[in-house]
């Protein structure tokens, strides 16, 4: 075995631990590679048999974390915002977002979470609604829907 193959063996072995604790992005297990001092082609070289043994798979990755976050009431453009930022390509995020959006799935989400957060006395003021909407924005979910959902407090009256 050359001392190359030795390298891309343990990078791989490395690149298993990393993987066991959570899935991840191809750009993520490079950049960690690269961190731990393996150059460019060990560390490809590497995620490409981890690639061809199905333990790395950004598509996989990027469905199982759209599910995850949308289970915990992230709307869509923070998944996306998170999801570039783990290094996957724009296209195969808005792809696989646009397969999974349904809105009114996520309006339905944006009621339930405005349900949860109404004050005990009922009073829906409007500072109470411009925060809300904040809340709601920052959670990543649409503008457009956002004011749908909070109409139902008085909104825009």
């Amino acid at each position: 075995m050359t001392e190359n193959e030795e390298r891309i063996r343990k990078a791989r072995t490395q690149l298993f631990r990393y993987l066991a604790y959570r899935a991840r992005t191809g750009s993520e297990a490079e950049a960690y590679l690269q961190r731990k001092g393996y150059a460019e082609s060990e560390a490809r070289a590497a995620i490409k048999d981890l690639q061809e043994m199905g333990y790395l798979d950004d598509d996989v990755f990027t469905r199982d974390f759209i599910s995850y976050r949308k289970a915990r009431s992230f709307g869509p453009r923070r998944i996306r915002h998170e999801l570039i930022n783990k290094g996957l390509e724009k296209k195969t995020v808005d792809d696989l977002l646009a397969a999974e959006g349904d809105e009114q799935e996520e309006l339905k989400t944006i009621r339930a979470l405005l349900a949860k957060r109404v004050p005990e006395d009922g009073v829906t003021d409007q500072r109470w609604l411009a925060r809300q909407a904040a809340f709601l924005q920052r959670r990543g979910f649409r503008d457009r829907l956002i004011m749908a959902a909070l109409r139902d407090y008085g909104f825009g009256e």
